[in-house]
């Protein structure tokens, strides 16, 4: 496999909500360190013939045989997973009563790529990100440069959360 995989944009999009809730019980199919120390387990399952296949068939069917790859090649790469990053933060109410999120992520390294990777909320009034940073493939070293992000949020938004290595920060919304 070319492409180095990363829970989360290779892994965790594989588990479908409908899979996550099912295993709940014993599970949390969208956590990474659960994921990885059941990994075996998990691939053994995914390999088993129906009817005892996971995903059963009633909620999806198996796995393609590509994305059983790609898990396995994932665990044995190392299990890898992005990074945290940090920038600066900005979120300001329009006068439509859209709100404008700003961020700008400084990249030590040019080869790097950082993002907002948007996360569920539990409420429709709360919006979710978490600051992304893939480092940049080994050997790549270029230049500095800076990631600049602008989102723009629906008028029912109250509060906007940005999760980075600092850990999950409220960025007030100025009017």
């Amino acid at each position: 496999m070319s492409v180095t995989p990363y829970f989360e944009l290779h892994i965790k999009p594989m588990f479908r909500a409908i899979d996550r809730d099912h295993m709940l019980w014993k599970l949390d199919l969208w956590d990474y360190d659960k994921v990885v120390a059941l990994a075996p387990r998990i691939a053994e399952m995914l390999r088993k013939p129906p009817p005892n296949s996971m995903p059963t068939k009633a909620s999806g069917g198996p796995w393609p045989e590509g994305w059983i790859q790609v898990f396995e090649a994932w665990a044995a790469q190392g299990f890898q997973r992005l990074q945290r990053t940090d920038g600066q933060y900005s979120a300001r109410r329009l006068g439509n009563g859209q709100v404008m999120v700003n961020v700008s992520v400084q990249l030590q390294n040019g080869g790097a790529d950082a993002w907002m990777e948007r996360e569920q909320s539990l409420s429709p009034s709360d919006v979710e990100y978490t600051l992304c940073l893939r480092p940049a493939p080994q050997g790549v070293n270029e230049a500095p440069r800076t990631n600049q992000f602008t989102e723009m949020l629906g008028s029912t938004v109250q509060q906007v959360f940005i999760t980075d290595t600092t850990g999950r920060r409220n960025i007030v919304i100025q009017t």
